[in-house]
């Protein structure tokens, strides 16, 4: 029965989510709180370690400010079942009150307002992390390509670049 399903707040990774927040609105960066919830032992949603990429999930998802938005991703082949990120293709409904909330709605949105800043200083001219960053569109979804880096037996580095939302 559809009606019974309800979000439940599990303290601790409560205290968690909470934590991170503050942590990115006190100045620390992405690799910096991934490092401090490592070094502390706090295991990430499965249980396995936090990555930057999951900090930055958590980050922009406004489900912890008990709202939802809905239909964020949509399966466009219905035999394949493949998700893909809505990016207009259909409509998303914004639903406020649907649970409880974790962090409240200034906090969520000044961390949006530092997450665009951020991004801001990425793209900007004076800040290029490699020649190709911002640069390489996938064609299946139009994210950008990410640089990947494998380490050999021998000790020789090699490098590839592939969609970062791939990499998700």
């Amino acid at each position: 029965d559809d009606s019974q399903k309800k979000l439940i707040v599990v303290p601790e990774e409560a205290e968690t989510v909470r934590r991170i927040f503050n942590m990115y609105l006190s100045g620390s960066s992405l690799k910096q709180i991934e490092r401090t919830l490592k070094d502390e032992g706090i295991a990430g949603v499965r249980g396995g370690r936090w990555q930057k990429t999951t900090i930055s999930q958590v980050l922009q998802n406004i489900t912890y400010t008990g709202n939802l938005l809905l239909q964020k991703t949509f399966s466009q082949d219905p035999i394949t079942k493949k998700l893909r990120w809505n990016n207009g293709e259909l409509p998303q409904y914004y639903s406020e009150d649907t649970h409880e909330a974790i962090i409240d709605m200034e906090t969520f949105q000044a961390v949006q307002d530092r997450l665009e800043h951020m991004r801001e200083v990425l793209n900007s001219e004076c800040y290029e992390l490699r020649p190709f960053s911002r640069k390489l569109e996938c064609s299946e979804c139009g994210g950008h390509y990410a640089r990947g880096r494998t380490k050999k037996d021998n000790g020789n580095v090699s490098y590839y670049w592939k969609c970062w939302k791939r990499k998700q």
